[in-house]
This record gives C-alpha cells, sequence and structure tokens, in this order.
C-alpha cells in the first residue's frame, strides 16, 4: 500500500499505470476493438443497404461507416489464439484478442471511414500523430497492385472516399506489371505521384507492424507533409521519417479518418489493430492502460483524484476498514474525460477504494 502525504486517504490499488500522465493526456482518439463481439461485422445488415455501424472506442463523432457493397468482408476478428504483438526496442504494444479484418475482395472507394470528435486545423499549427499495428497474409512482390490507404480528410465524402492526406501499402508502380514490390507508402493528395515509398524490405506476410504518421503544414495554410515511421524502437523519439512526402493536400481542417481498398483479391487478409490518433509521438505508441487498474493523482488543494478506464465493466466501492467493514459502491456522479472516469476524494478522512468487476 503507497504512503501518502499527510492527511491523504489510503487507496488499495489493483494496479498502478505505467506511462505519464502527459502522454495519457495526449491520446485523442483509440479503437483496440475488443469491445466487439468476435466475427461481428463492424456495419450490421446485409451488403448493399446502410446498417448501423459499431460505436466503440473513445474519442469519435459517431459510429463507423462502412462502404455497403463490402459490409460482410469487414469484420472484428478474434485473435485469442494470435494475437496481434509488436515488440522492438523500448516498445511492447500487445493487440489483444480481437482486430479488424478485411477479407477477401474487400475493394471500396472508401472501405470504411468515420468522424473524429477532435477537429485538427492547419491554421492552428496542429499536428496529428496516428500509430495502428499492421499484418497481411500477403508477402512482396505481389502479382498485382493491391492497396490499402489509412488517411484523414476534412469531409466524410473526401474526393470519392480517397483521403487526401494518408499512409499506406501498394505496389511501387501505378502500372500492372507482374512481381512488383510490395511496400509501405506516405501520401499527401490523391495523386500517385504524391507517394513517398518507405526504403525498407518488401512487406513480409504474417509479420505484425507498428506504422506511425504525422500529419503537419509547413506553414499555416493547408496540411502539406506526411511523414511516415516503420517499426520504431525508441518510446520517446521516432528518429528520422521513413518515408516524407511534401505536397498541398488542398485540405486545411481534418475531421474524418478513413481507410480505402482497392486491387484485393479472394483470399486476401489485411488486419489492423490498436488505433491510435494524438497530439505527439509518445502519445500514440504508448500501452493501454491494463485491462483492471486504478491511479491515484494528489492535487496541491488537499485532495486526491482517482481515475479509472471508462471502458471497463467495473464499479468503484470504498470502505473505512477492509477487515471489518463492507464494501459499498461509490454512488459518483463522475467525470467523464475520452476514455476516463474519474472521482475527486477529500484528504481530510480515512478511506479505501477498490475496483471490482460486475457480477462478481
Amino acid at each position: 500500500m503507497p504512503r501518502m502525504k499527510p492527511h491523504a486517504p489510503r487507496l488499495t490499488l489493483a494496479a498502478i499505470f505505467l506511462f505519464p500522465p502527459l502522454a495519457r493526456s495526449q491520446l485523442v482518439t483509440y479503437d483496440g476493438f475488443e469491445e466487439y463481439p468476435s466475427g461481428a461485422p463492424i456495419e450490421d445488415g446485409p451488403n448493399g443497404v446502410s446498417g448501423i455501424g459499431l460505436n466503440g472506442g473513445f474519442g469519435w463523432a459517431d459510429a463507423y461507416d462502412v462502404n455497403n457493397a463490402i459490409k460482410s468482408l469487414v469484420r472484428a476478428e478474434n485473435r485469442a489464439a494470435s494475437p496481434v504483438i509488436y515488440s522492438n526496442g523500448d516498445l511492447t504494444i500487445h493487440g489483444g484478442d480481437r482486430a479488424l479484418r478485411f477479407y477477401d475482395i474487400a475493394n471500396g472507394t472508401y472501405a470504411l471511414r468515420r468522424a473524429m470528435a477532435s477537429t485538427w486545423d492547419a491554421a492552428a499549427g496542429h499536428e496529428l500523430w496516428a500509430s495502428f499495428l499492421f499484418r497481411c497474409n500477403n508477402t512482396s512482390p505481389l502479382p498485382n497492385q493491391d492497396f490499402l490507404a489509412v488517411g484523414f480528410d476534412d469531409n466524410p465524402s473526401a474526393a470519392g472516399g480517397n483521403p487526401r492526406v494518408s499512409v499506406g501499402i501498394n505496389t511501387t508502380t501505378n502500372v500492372f506489371p507482374p512481381n512488383q514490390p510490395f511496400r509501405f507508402f506516405a501520401r499527401s493528395t490523391t495523386v500517385v505521384a504524391n507517394s513517398a515509398f518507405a526504403e525498407s524490405p518488401d512487406i513480409a506476410a504474417a509479420t505484425t507492424y507498428l506504422v506511425v504518421t504525422r500529419i503537419s503544414a509547413s506553414t499555416r495554410g493547408n496540411f502539406d507533409t506526411v511523414d511516415l515511421w516503420l517499426n520504431p524502437a525508441s518510446a520517446t523519439d521516432p528518429g528520422p521519417p521513413s518515408a516524407r512526402i511534401i505536397a498541398d493536400s488542398g485540405i486545411n481542417r481534418l475531421t474524418h479518418w478513413f481507410i480505402r481498398t482497392a486491387n484485393l483479391d479472394s483470399g486476401d487478409a489485411y488486419v489492423i489493430d490498436e488505433l491510435k490518433i494524438g497530439r505527439t509521438y509518445p502519445a500514440v505508441i504508448v500501452a493501454q492502460p491494463p485491462p483492471f487498474a486504478l491511479e491515484i493523482q494528489p492535487s496541491a488543494d488537499r485532495s486526491v483524484e482517482l481515475r479509472w478506464s471508462s471502458l471497463l465493466d467495473v464499479t468503484l466501492e470504498s470502505t473505512n476498514a477492509p477487515a471489518t467493514v463492507p464494501w459499498t459502491p461509490v454512488p459518483g456522479p463522475f467525470e467523464s474525460s475520452g476514455a476516463w472516469l474519474s472521482l475527486r476524494v477529500p484528504t481530510t478522512d480515512r478511506a479505501f477504494f477498490r475496483l471490482r468487476r460486475r457480477g462478481q
């Protein structure tokens, strides 16, 4: 049990978060796809008609919208037997039991899109950082021109579903000769020529990659710089970009996240997990909180703040004497901020707090 400052309540904790508050606070939007049933389509209903999209994670303005023609091919995949895990240097990111998967011929001018709750403005000097884990069952070289772009734009239409700032995977030619290299790219605008490819080994099948991007503006006009880092190893500094493109995207505000696909074939599989969008590099590569954890933040006003993930199915309980007094639920109300719930507690009383899973 941690020793607190004088007059602070004594708190029992299931776990302590292992990452700094600053990094956590800079994580703006997230989805790890853990909340969705195994095999569930990201948008329900038959192909060809509009349905209701899943609405998990945090920092989003609405639910997922999947291209109606391919709804049955975009699902939450069960990865319990083969989780998406990235480990390199200081970084270990575990994708958990679920991931987003595109099956077979899941091709769409936009394949999937979602509005973000936060707006990013070039004129204000905003930089948008994003990261995700990526796996596919395809290996380089490819006989065709598979294309998957993860990007951002200022409206849900996005030039026919083609986001104007993006990173992704493609063969390194815009024609169709066989056996072309299959690599990661950074792109600004929808023009193929405005792509910079990572000078990395060709993409390997059944291999987990950590993809990090920064979208910024070199002036206070439009977003014009897309940087790509592939498989960084540091928790604090990504090092030089693996690829960079500088070209005026024509947009000065980012409001929607997109995935666009083309030329996928029967038997193809593309998996994305641990999507993070934030204001800094450390924010988008930091691990998510443990699945069952409570955090204490002392304050200068003779109080402490208790914080825990709003994604947990738990009840906050308290007692004055764990050995003799029963634990009782704390009624709240609780403050809500993104993926976090919090409660401020005065330090004038003795108290113990814990999280208990509901139903246990």
